[in-house]
């Protein structure tokens, strides 16, 4: 073994070659340092090259001659007559003399798993197969503890017979404990790290797994939809030119537009597109009205509670509504013979150490269950997943879309159920700070008495070309812009001519040209206070939810009815028929 000088704090090497050692007895050691002289004067007597007795060549063949170690230097004959007197000494004094470093003693104190490899190493090295011993192994201390320990070695004799009857096993043991311990730190934590790469990749994989299921489930439904348009387009064509009827084909064909619109919107419920414009609002009253609308005609019914002392809450009105009308249809779909659906709701106060990862503060908590047949164990981690549906004719974008509605409201979602018992599906929602505003009883907006301008801008020609007439037959004025550039264009040339447009409408992107972005900030500049509606098909747009930070009055998602963008127009322009 190693151990340090208290005093100088220098290695020093230890040799021995069993001298009695027991618990509780004095031990008889030999500590003694080797100079490059006695290496050098060791070499000479044994007629080795040393390369020109160049100190790190001496090291070098110290090493290869079995003579040195990391540990120290060892001259076996200078080691052995030093160590002969010294157990002369100790017996003279009446000190033991026999040996206690034998199989006995390691049996007792080896690690029981280590013994084995240690008495084979052993055993190859004493009976000649190995000249050199080296080994790691577990040791029990004297106040019963593990040690790792590292003994390096190699065997001793007399000179005629060294190689066939070794006398005694020379080396030393360190204590490695501290060095093992790292070691097995630090492959605990690669092991770890591993571990956390192939959840990752296994996570990648099942995302991966779940894209491929969401992009096959949306191809599907869109092709089926614009199976139906084209089909009934089609077939109203066919009528036309037979002078026949074709309207309620042409209904069926905007019944399949306003489907595919709903499918987008509960796709952009996945991403930031699905981002909420949110408004103080009473949940009480728009899960009362949202379900009744859902189970209109059902033999299900709903029983409510529903404090009149709900927090407010800030949602999207239209979002969150469509949130309850999955759920309540999910639960009626649950029970097919028919039931009860509770629908409840509370104030509720969450902490910060929550395992919902809230928010610490105030919430509203909505609860909806059914007396349906529950829900396998095996699906419960899958229910929120896009495309996953145990129904016959659903797309599995109920549940997932209201996930992520619900999360992108801040709020958490869950569900409990039970195989013939039944589910509750319940969410979080934040309290708002303030209080919704209250209803004020607004006129109707009224047809115009006179032709009402209104500038449209759309790179699409058969969008803009088809809002045109469409406005035209509603009675108003319609100007089309392909960009934003001719859009400002024209709308400085009527200013001038002192025949301004009353509403203009800009599409947000044109790709390659000036957007409505841009073009709202320079018609603003020629007239501050003309009133401008923002369009766009991304959901996601700063502008779309926040329009008013950007000068618009309003704005229209794509696809839309083009009756809802007559009304937002009449709105805007309500204040100024009114007052004519």
């Amino acid at each position: 073994m190693f151990y340090r000088d208290d005093t100088r704090k220098n290695r020093m090497l230890l040799s021995y070659l069993g001298a009695g050692i027991r618990n509780g007895e004095k031990v008889i050691c030999l500590l003694d340092s080797v100079t490059k002289e006695e290496i050098l004067d060791w070499f000479q007597r044994e007629k080795i090259d040393t390369g020109g007795h160049d100190p790190n060549r001496c090291l070098f063949v110290a090493r290869t001659q079995d003579i040195y170690y990391p540990d120290g230097v060892f001259v076996p004959e200078k080691m052995v007559a030093r160590w002969q007197c010294i157990v002369e000494e100790a017996k003279a004094e009446g000190e033991p003399g026999e040996m206690v470093f034998n199989n006995e003693w390691f049996r007792e104190n080896v690690h029981p798993d280590d013994w084995p490899l240690l008495e084979q190493a052993l055993k190859k090295c004493f009976d000649g197969m190995g000249k050199y011993f080296e080994m790691e192994y577990r040791i029990k201390t004297k106040a019963g503890e593990w040690k790792w320990v590292s003994s390096r070695g190699f065997c001793l004799g007399n000179d005629e017979d060294a190689e066939t009857k070794p006398l005694k096993l020379s080396g030393t043991n360190r204590d490695i404990t501290l060095y093992r311990q790292t070691q097995d730190a630090l492959q605990a934590s690669i092991r770890e790290l591993a571990a956390e790469r192939e959840r990752a990749e296994l996570l990648k994989m099942e995302k991966l797994e779940s894209l491929g299921i969401l992009a096959s489930g949306i191809a599907h439904d869109f092709n089926n939809l614009l199976a139906a348009i084209l089909s009934n387009v089609q077939l109203a064509v066919f009528k036309w030119k037979k002078g026949l009827n074709g309207i309620k084909d042409l209904e069926s064909v905007e019944k399949a537009a306003l489907k595919a619109s709903k499918l987008t919107q509960q796709l952009m419920a996945f991403a930031k597109g699905g981002a909420p414009v949110k408004q103080p609002a009473r949940l009480g009253e728009i899960i009362k009205e949202t379900a009744e609308f859902a189970l209109r005609g059902a033999s299900v019914k709903c029983r409510y509670s529903l404090p009149a002392d709900l927090w407010p809450v800030a949602i999207d009105g239209d979002q969150i509504s469509q949130v309850i009308h999955n759920l309540i249809l999910n639960a009626y779909h649950a029970m097919p013979d028919g039931g009860v659906i509770k629908v409840s709701a509370r104030n509720v106060t969450v902490s910060e150490q929550n395992w919902m990862r809230l928010r610490p503060g105030k919430y509203v908590r909505v609860e909806i269950e059914d007396q349906g047949v529950g829900i396998p164990p095996e699906n419960l981690t899958k229910i929120f997943d896009p495309y996953f549906t145990t129904k016959k004719e659903g797309n599995g974008l109920g549940l997932s879309s209201s996930y992520f509605i619900i999360q992108n409201h801040d709020g958490y979602m869950g569900v409990l159920s039970q195989p013939g018992i039944g589910s509750i599906f319940y969410f979080y929602l934040p309290a708002a700070d303030e209080e919704p505003l209250a209803e004020n009883n607004q006129k109707k907006s009224v047809l115009p008495k006179r032709k009402c301008k209104v500038l449209l801008m759309d790179d699409e020609s058969l969008i803009r070309t088809s809002l045109r007439e469409y406005l035209e037959a509603y009675g108003y004025e319609a100007v089309e812009a392909k960009d934003g550039l001719e859009a400002v264009k024209l709308f400085q040339e009527e200013k001038k001519k002192k025949a301004p447009f009353d509403v203009v409408i800009l599409d947000l992107t044109v790709p390659g040209g000036m957007g409505g972005k841009e073009a709202v900030r320079q018609i603003l500049t020629v007239e501050p206070k003309a009133k401008v509606i923002a369009s766009s098909g991304y959901y996601n747009d700063p502008v779309m939810l926040e329009p008013w930070k950007f000068g618009f009055c309003d704005v229209v998602f794509k696809p839309f009815k083009v009756e809802v963008l007559c009304e937002k127009i009449r709105n805007l322009l309500a204040p100024a028929l009114s007052a004519n």
